[in-house]
C-alpha cells in the first residue's frame, strides 16, 4: 500500500508492474490488481494513494518468491517510484 507522498505512477505502471509480469508470472503469480484511492467516505484524503494485490497460484509459490533473490530485486526497485517503503501484507481471499 502506497501512503500519501512522492509516488511516480508512470514508472510504477510502465516499469515495475511490467517487471512483475515478466519475472513473477513464471514463478506462480497469476495476476495483479491496482486500486487508486481518491477520497475517504467522509470526503477527506485517504491515507493511501494506491493498493496493489498480487495473486499467486498457492501460498507455497508466494513463500518461494518471498524467500528468493527475485523479491529482493523488486524491493530494490521501490526507490524508483516511491519515497519511503510501502506497507506490505500477506493474506488470502476469505470471501467473494
Amino acid at each position: 500500500m502506497i501512503r500519501r507522498g512522492l509516488f511516480t505512477e508512470e514508472y510504477y505502471r510502465d516499469k515495475h508492474l511490467a517487471w512483475c509480469n515478466e519475472v513473477l508470472k513464471p514463478l506462480g503469480m497469476q495476476r495483479y490488481e491496482v486500486k487508486k484511492f481518491y477520497q475517504a467516505l467522509d470526503g477527506s484524503k485517504p491515507p493511501y494513494q494506491v493498493t496493489t494485490t498480487l495473486y499467486f497460484e498457492s501460498s507455497e509459490a508466494l513463500q518461494a518468491v518471498l524467500a528468493s533473490e527475485t523479491s529482493q530485486e523488486g524491493l530494490k526497485d521501490v526507490v524508483n517510484f516511491y519515497e519511503g517503503f510501502p506497507d506490505m501484507f500477506v493474506g488470502e481471499v476469505a470471501y467473494q
